[in-house]
């Protein structure tokens, strides 16, 4: 073979290898292309997942607020007063109702946000809001509590519960705490921990430090 051949058949070769290794680079880039586009995909609905349950969480937090102090605004109650309705002690425990249904209907919108939590992220998060849940279910029963008793009369003794005074005491600082008085109110304290929480780890989600 001459060597105008040889030298031919070299930058066909050349060539051939240049083309395999463009193909090569090309499929590598695709594939780290698509690779960074789902993660990114990705991210982005785990950032507005966790921006979703944030923001209900941050609801959550203001209608327990509100369901918790001890003023009953004229708006609140005025709806549920008259002859055909009641007292305005009746008005009063209806108003409250609707402030504990405030309450349960925010709830149940983070309830829906979390089972798609649960299936995306796993028991990370859904760990944590069964924490805030079981303080939300002791608000519950003790507001329950507190109203049957007040409907009751205020009679001295349910089930053993108001038998004495710190018993009230104690059903009272669950029930309501008063505008500022949180830093001295356990209840609030458990609330705040249990929030906290579970804020803190939905802010990971946002690629936001704790």
């Amino acid at each position: 073979m001459s060597e105008a051949e040889l030298t031919s058949t070299a930058i066909s070769a050349l060539a051939n290898l240049l083309i395999a290794g463009a193909a090569i680079a090309a499929a590598i880039a695709a594939f780290l292309g698509l690779s960074t586009w789902k993660a990114q995909n990705i991210w982005v609905a785990d950032r507005d997942l966790a921006r979703a349950l944030l923001k209900s969480i941050v609801k959550l937090d203001k209608t327990i607020a509100s369901a918790r102090s001890p003023m009953f605004w004229a708006g609140e109650t005025a709806k549920y007063e008259g002859d055909a309705l009641g007292t305005r002690r009746d008005a009063s425990d209806l108003a409250h109702y609707a402030r504990l249904d405030s309450i349960h209907a925010v709830y149940q919108e983070i309830e829906a946000l979390m089972i798609e939590a649960e299936a995306v992220w796993g028991d990370s998060i859904s760990a944590e809001w069964k924490k805030l849940s079981s303080e939300l279910s002791h608000f519950f029963a003790q507001t329950q509590l507190f109203l049957s008793w007040k409907a009751a009369g205020q009679p001295g003794f349910i089930d053993g519960y108001f038998g004495d005074e710190a018993g009230r005491q104690r059903n009272y600082a669950i029930v309501f705490v008063a505008p500022g008085e949180d830093e001295t109110n356990a209840f609030s304290q458990a609330l705040i921990a249990a929030t906290g929480d579970l804020k803190a780890k939905l802010r990971v989600k946002l690629g936001k430090p704790q």
